[in-house]
């Protein structure tokens, strides 16, 4: 293989993989409590400003609704799921997201365990239910970390001859 085609694999390391010692204790119990917890009345008090109606039952969409509505039907679009709102959000509100869990150190270049989680809930086929159950078990975790960063490598390996 040529030496410009050749592939980093510690720039990889770096960019992309998942190591189990980000898995900690606290990590953990943060993405799970946001898994399990987060739903319309967390995204109203993450986005609400004062003064805004609070009657999220019965909105209307309008271009020019309030953040705290936008983000409630990007919830809904998402089908509840904490993770593909995550994914779908920007950097800045992520980090909004993501701190009331203690995890906002997760955010700007360090997302590879959200993206890994954001991989486990589209790619497995295990169900949306049993997965924070799932990732209570440090075995089911380093296996799966394994298989992700062999699916990682394998897009990565595709995308330099692009």
């Amino acid at each position: 293989m040529p030496k410009d085609k050749q592939i980093s694999e510690s720039a990889m390391d770096i960019n992309y993989t998942v190591k189990i010692d980000m898995w900690s204790p606290h990590v953990k119990d943060g993405i799970i409590r946001m898994l399990t917890e987060f739903d319309e009345d967390t995204v109203m008090s993450l986005w609400i400003n004062g003064g805004e109606s609070r009657d999220y039952e019965n909105m209307v969409y309008s271009y020019d609704a309030p953040l705290y509505q936008k983000m409630i039907w990007r919830l809904r679009s998402c089908k509840g799921s904490a993770i593909d709102f995550w994914n779908q959000i920007d950097p800045c509100n992520r980090h909004m997201m993501v701190s009331r869990y203690g995890l906002g150190h997760l955010v700007y270049g360090h997302d590879q365990i959200l993206n890994f989680i954001h991989w486990i809930y589209n790619h497995t086929g295990i169900s949306k239910e049993i997965i924070p159950v799932k990732l209570q078990d440090h075995k089911f975790v380093q296996d799966t970390i394994t298989e992700y960063n062999k699916y990682l490598s394998t897009i990565y390996r595709r995308s330099v001859y692009v």
